[in-house]
């Protein structure tokens, strides 16, 4: 599994203070079975003002130095401990929008096309089409994290089929499908599995005793729900192909394909 919501550098926001829980993060998502992870530390929040990308840039070859002290080599994904790679959680607000149009650098996941981007949970965001815009001009593809615990979106589902048809890639997080967030966060994230409006299921994690950073509950649900095809793809394949830079797939494309299988193999061996 890759995880690409994590917050894992130490001391940059409400994540890990120390690298030594940052390690036993990753040690942790080990043993989940989360063989990469992107770093997505707070960007643009007031509460986190002073996080530039040159800041959070140094902090990241700073941690990947502690990896290496572990006896790891974070550019092996076969070393025991996950890879590290660094994107961050982006806050919509007005400092970010103007920074966007001024044409800033602000941090992809791992460099690709593909921007993680947080709302207010309990306000409207009430430019919607000025933001895509500009970041469509920029030849970025926004990823909207955990939807399902924004207040707006749970008041109002049909918004989310809207920009998830103008391009926009929806991040579920781990412990909404697990009830974590409450029984609103946890109706919407199923609504949208149900609907094939989610993209990827990220852990959102923020220490290694609360907000733990695993996959594997959050991925047995949503098999249950839409099947062993679409928990790989929010998982697996949508996160590898964010990382290459690919375009994503759409939940029921992923169905297709596994009926497709079935077809074929019916046509062949003469069963349905």
């Amino acid at each position: 599994m890759l995880d690409l919501h994590a917050h894992y550098l130490p001391g940059v926001d409400d994540g890990p203070k120390t690298k030594e829980e940052s390690l036993e993060m990753l040690r942790m998502a080990a043993a989940d079975g989360i063989r990469t992870v992107v770093a997505t530390p707070h960007m643009f929040i007031d509460t986190f003002r002073e996080n530039t990308v040159e800041l959070i840039q140094e902090n990241y070859a700073s941690f990947l130095l502690a990896i290496q002290n572990e006896g790891q080599d974070p550019a092996q994904p076969s070393s025991r401990l996950p890879e590290v790679l660094l994107g961050a959680e982006n806050f919509v607000n007005e400092r970010f929008v103007l920074a966007l149009e001024k044409g800033i650098s602000v941090l992809t996941l791992n460099r690709s096309s593909y921007l993680l981007m947080e709302f207010p949970l309990f306000a409207m965001f009430n430019h919607f089409d000025r933001l895509l815009s500009i970041l469509f001009a920029r030849g970025l593809t926004p990823i909207f994290a955990h939807p399902e615990r924004n207040g707006p979106f749970q008041r109002d589902p049909k918004l989310l089929h809207r920009l998830v048809a103008q391009g926009v890639g929806l991040q579920l997080d781990s412990m909404s499908l697990l009830g974590g967030f409450g029984p609103e966060a946890k109706e919407l994230a199923f609504y949208l599995l149900k609907n094939n409006l989610a993209h990827l299921i990220g852990s959102d994690t923020h220490g290694s005793s609360h907000r733990r950073p695993m996959l594997s509950q959050a991925r047995a649900l949503a098999a249950k729900t839409i099947g062993e095809a679409g928990a790989e793809l929010l998982v697996r394949i949508n996160p590898e192909r964010i990382l290459r830079g690919d375009e994503m797939l759409n939940l029921d494309e992923a169905v297709d394909s596994t009926a497709k299988k079935k077809s074929w193999l019916a046509a062949v061996f003469g069963r349905s």
